[in-house]
């Protein structure tokens, strides 16, 4: 029930939302470690329970840095893995492990003039 009314509500909230501002849901298979919130230049992240019963839980927020060699990278990445397999697998796909690894890349690093 939670489930259906969360997507019923993401509909709703899509029905006034241009096309390239929409939100998308997907489903995967894996069991998560994390719970986490990607946005472009931070990440909130905490630790899957999923029988957890407290009503608040903590959330550590990560920020990415310059080198692009913060944890926010590595949390980056496994959001855009899961993102994929999960893109994979309701298209139907037979082998969704199979499938290549989705590239992050990194902005580019600034010019050091002399």
């Amino acid at each position: 029930r939670k489930v259906r009314a969360t997507l019923d509500a993401v509909d709703s909230l899509n029905e006034r939302r241009p096309p390239e501002t929409k939100i998308a849901v997907r489903y995967y298979t894996q069991k998560p470690s994390f719970r986490e919130v990607l946005f472009h230049d931070s990440v909130l992240v905490s630790p899957w329970v999923p029988r957890e019963n407290v009503s608040q839980v903590p959330f550590l927020e990560i920020e990415a840095n310059e080198t692009g060699t913060s944890l926010y990278e590595g949390f980056r990445r496994e959001f855009s893995r899961l993102w994929r397999a999960a893109e994979l697998a309701q298209s139907g796909d037979a082998h969704p492990r199979k499938a290549p690894s989705t590239v992050v890349r990194r902005k580019p690093k600034p010019e050091v003039v002399a």
